[in-house]
């Protein structure tokens, strides 16, 4: 039943006043044992590919402090789930979500260790999806 929760939550997602309400939730959940971690991963990654609404409320939830611990996981389909869902995040991300992500940028070079391709796809996009904008964010990208 505790494994039902986070799907229940994601099915319900077009409702954004019920969204706000379950993000916390499976941001909670994270902490939990590792198999409703990784389905929690999965849930927050397809809410956050939904659409720009979706993302920014993850993002003002702060689910990317929430996903960097599992970025040095050595489980290798946790660290997929967590670059998938990263990539979902980074996709359209605005200046106002810009210091959120790019948090996570040390931990992108450190999942690369796994030379998986789906981990190296996933983080590429990333990399793709925040390579764009102002020239002071491309300079602050460079740098790290």
């Amino acid at each position: 039943m505790l494994f039902e929760c986070p799907f229940s939550i994601l099915f319900s997602k077009t409702n954004f006043s019920h969204l706000a309400g379950g993000v916390p939730v499976l941001i909670r959940l994270l902490s939990a044992d590792p198999e409703l971690a990784e389905q929690c991963v999965w849930a927050l990654g397809n809410i956050a590919a939904d659409s720009l609404q979706c993302r920014d409320i993850l993002l003002d939830a702060e689910v990317v402090e929430g996903l960097m611990p599992f970025m040095a996981t050595k489980s290798i389909s946790m660290v997929k789930n967590v670059t998938w869902t990263m990539s979902n995040l980074c996709n359209g991300v605005s200046d106002r979500h810009w210091e959120k992500i790019r948090e996570a940028l040390p931990l992108f070079a450190q999942a690369l260790l796994w030379k998986d391709d789906e981990i190296l796809k996933d983080i590429c996009w990333s990399l793709s999806y925040i390579s764009g904008g102002t020239k002071e964010r491309i300079q602050v990208r460079k740098k790290k």
